[in-house]
């Protein structure tokens, strides 16, 4: 085995002296596997002594090198009766992809693991990752942190009180108070797993992100995310959307989302519920579209709109920005609308239906074919005056404050009744009416529960790793 002593001056050749002796004890280590060798580069000075009661080697300044891992230390310790070395102070190692700088080290040279304390930095292409403990496997390149990780690349920030890096497969694992910052969005969740090179995620855990840009929070219980823009929410899924000063939420239980460019979509695979100030459904699935500004219901979908509820096999919402433009309801399309004094129900039914919405009132409605029209009448003291039932292939209705303003019908034909309290209960044929299905505003939590990530990494940086930013800032080209 080959080592090389390389003085600090030509003043030292008392220790050059003692080097030499050294060596022929150093190496190979004692106890030691084939591959476990250590090659000692340089040193200011070295004796034997004791440290915490056992019998070691210390070397000041010392440069050397183990298992083909480049290291540069204040004070290296090599164990004589045990395969352990100890460095301290001011350490900086370099792998074949790596640099790492720490406060000490532990080396177990027989299980192949070092325990790396104190300001704990690892730079590997185009991640950052510091730490105050982290146990590191240099066969494998594994890096464990137990208290507390934080990554840092050119996208943004992550941080956790513990957490595993893989070096080989650039692959990393977060738990506990798991928070990401970048320029477009912020996350948290409990636990976080991440493939960079795949650039996928997943988090688990009262999982929170915010798009920053959109005012757009989701929860959920666990989320997977690629570079592709597609997101899987799985368990209490929601969506809550401010725009201007209206704020919406989509609920389920399963949210497929599509977000890329100034492309945003989403469908839901289970029951699904979105709730606005003026608007509300409920359906088995529920497609949207940023592009169209469409909400597509389906799975015995149902809306509700002022004191109306409105179903279909499928239905159709025309939104502008947060306010609703227009309706299209087909196949089975019921309407019913309690009135507000006597709280009977008018109800609409044909085949197909479309309401427009004008400024966020309702403006008219068109019912086709096979309409069927169940309307009460009032007298002038707003007193029950009987109703009015028609049939007719097609129906226009005109509404103004909420109220029937204007009706035109083709080839009507129907009843006029006289006022008496049965007609409370009259019904059409298919009818429904659903209250208590009708969302409430969601009272989840949309507030971050952690506080805010820190600028810098809670040390001080150590002089080697500043030396190190100082070059690399120097070999940096100049702007053109």
């Amino acid at each position: 085995m080959k080592a090389e002593v390389k003085l600090l001056s030509t003043n030292h050749t008392k220790h050059f002296f003692i080097g030499i002796i050294l060596m022929l004890s150093i190496v190979p280590m004692t106890n030691l596997h084939a591959q476990n060798i250590v090659d000692l580069i340089r040193f200011e000075s070295a004796q034997r002594t004791n440290y915490n009661n056992e019998p070691v080697q210390r070397l000041i300044n010392a440069q050397l090198i183990v298992d083909d891992v480049a290291m540069v230390c204040d004070t290296a310790y090599r164990y004589i009766e045990k395969s352990e070395l100890l460095a301290i102070g001011n350490l900086q190692i370099e792998t074949e992809d790596a640099i790492i700088w720490a406060d000490s080290l532990r080396y177990f040279t027989k299980e192949d693991l070092s325990l790396l304390r104190g300001r704990v930095i690892i730079d590997q292409d185009e991640v950052r990752l510091f730490g105050k403990a982290v146990d590191y496997d240099f066969e494998n390149k594994i890096a464990h942190f137990n208290k507390g990780i934080r990554l840092e690349d050119s996208t943004g920030v992550l941080i956790a009180n513990q957490g595993s890096y893989f070096e080989e497969v650039d692959s990393a694992v977060f738990i506990g108070n798991v928070q990401l910052s970048s320029e477009e969005e912020y996350a948290e969740s409990d636990r976080m797993n991440i493939q960079r090179k795949e650039k996928r995620s997943y988090l688990y855990g009262q999982v929170l992100i915010e798009n920053l840009s959109e005012q757009q929070i989701i929860l959920s219980d666990s989320v997977y995310a690629d570079s592709l823009g597609f997101r899987r929410l799985m368990g209490h899924s929601a969506i809550r959307t401010i725009d201007e000063t209206d704020t919406s939420f989509v609920l389920s239980n399963t949210i497929l989302i599509h977000d890329q460019d100034s492309s945003f979509s989403f469908r839901t695979v289970t029951t699904t519920e979105s709730w606005s100030a003026d608007f509300s459904t409920r359906s088995d699935s529920l497609y949207y579209e940023s592009e169209s500004e469409q909400f597509l219901l389906t799975g015995e979908p149902k809306v509700w709109y002022d004191r109306a509820e409105l179903s279909a096999n499928t239905i159709i919402a025309q939104m502008d920005s947060s306010e609703i433009e227009e309706l299209y309801l087909y196949q089975n399309a019921f309407t019913a609308v309690e009135n507000e004094q006597s709280g009977r129900l008018n109800q609409l039914k044909s085949d197909s239906l479309n309401a427009t919405f004008l400024l966020g009132d309702l403006h008219e409605m068109v019912l086709y074919p096979n309409a069927k029209i169940l309307y009460f009448t009032v007298n002038e003291n707003d007193e029950n005056d009987g109703a009015i039932e028609l049939q007719s292939p097609r129906v226009r209705l005109q509404f103004l404050d909420g109220e029937i303003e204007e009706l035109k019908s083709e080839s009507s034909q129907g009843f006029v009744f006289e006022e008496d309290s049965s007609l409370d209960s009259r019904r059409l044929d298919g009818f429904q009416w659903n209250p208590g299905l009708r969302p409430e505003k969601p009272n989840r939590n949309f507030t971050y529960r952690f506080g805010t990530i820190p600028f810098e990494p809670s040390f001080e940086l150590p002089k080697r790793f500043l030396d190190f930013l100082s070059k690399e800032t120097i070999s940096q080209p100049a702007p053109k």
